[in-house]
């Protein structure tokens, strides 16, 4: 299944020898709900001419109307929470050529969206893949008497992902090397700990493994104890749509922070 990211144009091209337009429907629906029967939006053209055939839409503003982030999940003790049903939606797409008026189905996909974008070299359609986070070192502020049911903001953050039945989420203590594993069982989008509770005075990678023991994705999740400056807590949606927490000390020249957006 391919994911689309609305922030950038979308594009669905209909382009068959012999047709004298096109025709698309848009399902569009958030996960508490079931694909409607009828389309959501129906749309068509007809060809420029009669040796351009191309006829093109982009339906990233009729999907976005469907994506919302009202507040932070940000879970902290739970491998597999759902993520909130409003931050992404479900998209099918039937495609139909028009030949003097009469519909002809060419094909039907299914799709997941998100509210994030891609960036102009990565032309356009970009897929940014399943897991919703940059590959890199993140720091989280670490304060042992901090009590997580409460302190929401002492949190280490959580990562958003479109498992896959069958991959596992396999976290390793940064001191002690000790793991630990979770095996996905459903395929869904959920909210997953950065970090293992018992592991938060020292810190842990994170990687998603496939059912072949294949590393797919790593991130490294370490704590910071002694700020120069009064952390800051600034929660945003990121590139890919989701939610993430980055650590910044209050006072930090732009650009010095442990974690860049």
């Amino acid at each position: 299944m391919s994911n689309i990211f609305v922030k950038s144009p979308y594009i669905i091209e209909v382009n068959e020898i012999g047709q004298t337009g096109s025709y698309i429907q848009l399902f569009i629906w958030n996960s508490n709900d079931t694909q409607p029967s009828t389309p959501t939006y129906q749309l068509s053209k007809l060809i420029p001419s009669s040796t351009n055939f191309q006829t093109i839409y982009d339906i990233s503003e009729y999907v976005r109307e469907y994506i919302k982030h009202n507040a932070f999940n940000n879970v902290y003790n739970q491998n597999n929470a759902a993520t909130p049903y409003l931050e992404y939606c479900n998209v099918v797409v039937k495609r139909y050529k028009l030949v003097s008026g009469l519909k002809n189905l060419i094909d039907t996909t299914t799709y997941k969206a998100f509210d994030g974008y891609g960036y102009y070299e990565q032309g356009y359609n970009p897929n940014l893949g399943e897991y919703l986070l940059d590959q890199k070192t993140y720091y989280y502020n670490y304060d042992s008497t901090a009590n997580l049911v409460t302190d929401f903001l002492k949190r280490a953050g959580s990562i958003t992902l479109d498992a896959i039945s069958g991959y596992k989420i396999v976290r390793t203590n940064l001191s002690t090397l000790a793991t630990a594993t979770y095996n996905i069982t459903t395929s869904a989008v959920i909210d997953t700990f950065r970090v293992n509770p018992a592991w938060l005075a020292v810190g842990n990678k994170v990687e998603i493994l496939t059912d072949a023991d294949v590393v797919v994705w790593t991130a490294t999740f370490k704590p910071k104890t002694e700020c120069r400056y009064e952390p800051v807590v600034v929660d945003f949606i990121n590139r890919y749509g989701a939610w993430q927490r980055p650590l910044r000390c209050h006072g930090q020249a732009p650009g010095s922070e442990h974690q860049a957006p």
